[in-house]
């Protein structure tokens, strides 16, 4: 460990802290790339019914609202950097919790909300961290490269997380990531720590929420197809094919079809109306979840996983710079917080349906809330 230290001190790219926020949110990107997607399969693949791996995934996203406030004081009193660090436990906690969930019984309840706090210990830091980092004249650009670097390094981490999973079992695969994020934090404490400035109160809650209600409002509709991207498509398409190859197919179909359209949509983004691009992504991707609603077969799902990689960079680089161009504008650990709940928000109303509704039904419900959020911008 002492001389990967020695090492990495003296490479110049990583003295920038924006070329820091890259590197950590790369191999981040990587390790959770092998896991994530596999996650409600493993759980199906135990035995677990439907409904309890949606009610795992409903705790995660509700306890999101309150762990996003007290991982606020957290950055507050200790740092945004060493919030980061503070998250590993939680997570290495989550990953063995996987490993023994049958063997122990653990209820999905408590991984549900070990997920959850130790992903908000991730993102609401690491939304910060690249706020104060960015430059508003290239944001676009700098969004493309926060999304399209770990993309890139991720490609086919779907299909080599199958590969591990197929000849050594989940628990192999969920170990490997847990040695692979032991060193994924070190590089972040080569610059100074900074601390957010956090200062919770109802009243100013209430304030930014009604200052920018048209964007909370479609965070949380982005987030509803979003939801459907990554947990009830990967879903439906594992209980169609019963195959975890065809989960590795689908995650890395994706990535490919996202990563190379990324660094053209963060140039453009910088020199044209970013609205008009999360216009033509969203109204494309209404398409994509129409068509989903008839497919019975492999080819077929491929396809339309490999054009909703590309349709969705259209949406998420404009709009991911649209929102830290507006956390500059006010408090932005404050603003960051509250953008956390309309995430929340709208991935627990399009799970709480996936309880009620066969998940094709759901697909038309996606497709409408791409037409709000369509409309909205």
């Amino acid at each position: 460990m002492g001389y990967f230290l020695r090492f990495i001190r003296y490479i110049p790219f990583l003295r920038k802290q924006l070329n820091e926020i890259y590197f950590v949110h790369s191999i981040d990107m990587f390790v959770f790339s092998l896991i994530a997607i596999f996650v409600p399969i493993y759980l199906l693949s135990l035995g677990y019914p439907l409904s309890a791996v949606l009610l795992f995934f409903i705790t995660k996203y509700a306890c999101v609202i309150p762990f996003a406030f007290l991982v606020a004081w957290i950055s507050n009193h200790y740092g945004l950097k060493h919030t980061l660090l503070f998250r590993l436990p939680f997570t290495f906690l989550f990953l063995l919790g996987l490993i023994q969930v049958k063997t122990l019984p653990l209820p999905l309840p408590l991984l549900g909300v070990l997920d959850s706090f130790q992903t908000v210990l991730y993102w609401l830091p690491l939304h910060s961290l690249f706020t104060r980092s960015s430059h508003r004249d290239h944001l676009g650009l700098e969004v493309s490269k926060l999304y399209s670097f770990p993309t890139l390094l991720s490609i086919f981490a779907p299909l080599l997380g199958a590969g591990i999973t197929l000849t050594f079992g989940f628990p192999a695969l969920f170990l490997t990531a847990i040695l692979l994020l032991l060193f994924s934090l070190i590089p972040l404490f080569y610059t100074p720590e900074r601390r957010s400035h956090v200062n919770f109160k109802i009243k100013e809650g209430f304030d930014i929420f009604r200052k920018n209600p048209k964007f909370f409002l479609a965070t949380g509709l982005n987030y509803i197809a979003n939801t459907g991207e990554n947990i009830l498509w990967p879903v439906f398409v594992f209980l169609l094919l019963q195959s975890v190859f065809s989960i590795g197919m689908i995650g890395t179909l994706f990535a490919l079809g996202s990563v190379g359209f990324a660094l053209l949509i963060g140039r453009l983004s910088d020199r044209v109306q970013r609205s008009g691009l999360v216009k033509i992504g969203s109204f494309l991707l209404i398409f994509i979840w129409l068509l989903r609603f008839f497919v019975q077969q492999d080819i077929p799902a491929y396809i339309l996983t490999l054009m909703a990689g590309f349709f969705m960079i259209l949406i998420s680089i404009p709009f991911m710079s649209i929102t830290y161009q507006e956390a500059k504008s006010t408090n932005i650990d404050e603003f960051i917080v509250y953008r956390e709940i309309s995430v929340a928000l709208g991935r627990l109303f399009i799970l709480s349906l996936a309880l009620v509704f066969p998940l094709t039904y759901l697909f038309p419900i996606i497709s409408l809330a791409l037409v709000l959020f369509f409309t909205i911008f």
